[in-house]
């Protein structure tokens, strides 16, 4: 008589678990949603996800231990008891297999992919030179590395001969004969110096730095939004790479993406192995605030921890919501020590900047 109580009361709960983990599984298929992010919602009480979400989950838990009562309680008495019991337990076990590989699927997505140990500072374009910013330029980069700085972001525009050359916009800063209206070729880029004094960079040149200086990690900002733009570019990054014989390279490339098509695009192409999501290309609606919490789920489900802002466009309820998700958040771009210093001991993540290091925040905190 025991025994039968206690294999009754375990295969009510076994049907009980199986009928909430797969009803949550569909759920969360239909609205988008991992295990991460249910967790994420489950603290705020789903206040993200909607009424309808709630009301769902509460008729997939109360279906659960109905079906529990049948299997343990009333089932039992019935004729041939035993047989219907694992045929309802077989049934069950058959509903759990696709879900357990759906879980694993999104749980492996979900996971943060951030092989960069982020750093507080982030060099803007390599960071200034002799007070020059936006220079992207040989001895920018030259000059931040003596300083000490590690990781550095670069612009980087197409060539009309498709080539990758580091240029945060045709117009600026200043190189002679080139313009928006007059785009070079990568030779007639790299021939003409920046601001009539610095050497211009291509992305196989970048190549070369990388391997010559193996603890450098570089922020991409690629500009293109259009999906074959972003193809296009994304092909000859990677493949520059790999035919440059040093594909591991690409490793210590830290992809910005400036939207979910964007980042499912370039994943797509390549086993990136550190992401950030950066918002200023979605906040020029009203609705900073309604992106920046959609972004923030997107990155949770899609294992994205860092999201860079605007520090102009910055507020508190921004920080309740990167909060609420667990995302870390670097402000750009700033250059005043006592800001920064502010932002990171409100558990800021880090700052992109033209001229502040790791050195300076170090000393202020100290």
């Amino acid at each position: 008589m025991k025994v039968r109580k206690i294999r009754n009361l375990g295969t009510a709960i076994l049907v009980i678990a199986i009928i909430i983990i797969s009803g949550i599984t569909a759920l969360n298929c239909r609205w988008n949603e991992s295990w991460a992010l249910f967790w994420y919602d489950l603290k705020s009480g789903f206040s993200s996800v909607g009424y309808l979400y709630v009301v769902c989950l509460w008729i997939i838990l109360v279906f659960a231990f109905v079906m529990g009562i049948i299997a343990g309680c009333i089932m039992p008495k019935m004729r041939n008891s035993q047989t219907k019991q694992k045929g309802l337990i077989a049934l069950c076990m058959i509903v759990l297999v696709p879900c357990i590989v759906i879980n694993y699927g999104n749980i492996k997505k979900s996971v943060v992919k951030c092989y960069w140990e982020p750093t507080k500072t982030i060099g803007h374009s390599f960071g200034a030179i002799n007070g020059d910013t936006y220079t992207c330029s040989l001895e920018a980069f030259e000059y931040n590395y003596r300083l000490g700085r590690r990781t550095f972001e670069v612009d980087m525009l197409m060539t009309t001969d498709n080539k990758l050359v580091l240029k945060h916009d045709w117009n600026k800063p200043k190189q002679e004969g080139i313009s928006e209206k007059n785009q070079p070729t990568c030779k007639q880029f790299l021939a003409a110096k920046i601001d009539d004094k610095y050497t211009p960079l291509s992305y196989e040149m970048l190549c070369e730095l990388m391997v010559e200086y193996p603890d450098i990690w570089i922020v991409t900002d690629t500009k293109y939004t259009e999906p074959d733009e972003i193809k296009r570019q994304f092909r000859v990054l990677i493949d520059d790479a790999q035919a440059f014989g040093c594909p591991e390279i690409l490793d210590r490339l830290i992809v910005q993406v400036y939207s979910e098509q964007m980042h499912e695009i370039v994943s797509s192409m390549y086993d990136f192995k550190s992401y950030i999501f950066t918002m200023y290309k979605l906040f020029h609606d009203e609705d900073k605030e309604g992106n920046l919490k959609s972004v923030c789920r997107y990155c949770v489900n899609n294992g994205i921890e860092i999201v860079t802002i605007d520090y102009t466009k910055y507020n508190d309820n921004m920080k309740k919501i990167t909060k609420q998700y667990g995302r870390t958040v670097y402000l750009h771009t700033i250059d005043d020590i006592d800001f920064a210093k502010a932002f990171l001991n409100e558990n800021g993540g880090g700052v992109y900047t033209n001229n502040i290091l790791e050195e300076d925040l170090q000393l202020q905190a100290d």
